[in-house]
């Protein structure tokens, strides 16, 4: 069961916790329009994430692990490049938000080379990706590449896990689909578009990109409700 590991549960706790924190502060950055209450809030919660999991983290050589090293340098990059956007170019930090896709597909490798695979790991990264599909939203808001809907999708992570914890049984089965993983760096690569190509050619990938995850999520939600024990 998945509550009988304290550290898991742990986690999970956080996890909800962090998916309420960063909505409520997207919807900061919306009244304030900047990505400041974002990135602010981003920081503290993963600060504490790594705290609450250091027993995991510390027991990897060297501490967190090479893959979560590399995990925490995207993430960086990620803050950095979204916050100094203004400053360095929308191209420059395109570039060096499609280094940040790149090395996404290495550091799961890396823990398996170093036999360093953990839970603590797995959220790390899936977080971090979240959170990449948040900021860009705000960033094609902002913009003015899209209107208001582009910003449910950059939140549509966060409100599917607190949806998960208000309604589905945490034993309820995961359909694990393969194909949401295609979906998902097909999303990524989609939020690049608009800054290269024009709406004619953005804006159909974006929304069929958008169009898909939302099945996705959808249709995981209503299996684990329906699957439930």
């Amino acid at each position: 069961m998945i509550d009988q590991d304290p550290k898991l549960l742990t986690l999970l706790k956080w996890n909800r916790w962090n998916a309420l924190i960063i909505t409520i502060s997207s919807l900061l950055c919306l009244i304030s329009a900047s990505y400041a209450p974002l990135i602010l809030a981003s920081i503290i919660s993963f600060m504490s994430f790594f705290y609450s999991q250091r027993q995991t983290w510390l027991a990897l050589k060297p501490s967190p692990g090479w893959a979560n090293l590399l995990t925490s340098f995207r993430l960086i990059i990620l803050l950095a490049s979204i916050f100094l956007s203004s400053v360095i170019g929308h191209k420059t930090m395109a570039f060096v938000l499609i280094l940040f896709l790149i090395l996404d597909g290495f550091d799961g490798y890396l823990a398996r080379k170093y036999k360093q695979e953990t839970d603590f790991g797995k959220y790390l990264d899936m977080e971090t990706d979240a959170l990449f599909v948040c900021l860009m939203s705000l960033f094609l808001y902002f913009e003015q590449y899209f209107s208001w809907w582009i910003i449910i999708i950059g939140l549509l992570r966060y409100l599917n896990v607190m949806a998960e914890f208000l309604f589905v049984n945490k034993n309820a089965l995961d359909p694990r689909l393969k194909v949401a993983v295609y979906i998902a760096v097909y999303l990524f690569i989609a939020l690049l578009t608009p800054i290269f190509f024009d709406r004619l050619i953005h804006f159909p990938i974006v929304l069929s990109a958008s169009i898909l995850v939302s099945a996705s999520f959808i249709y995981t939600f209503i299996f684990k409700i329906k699957n439930s024990p």
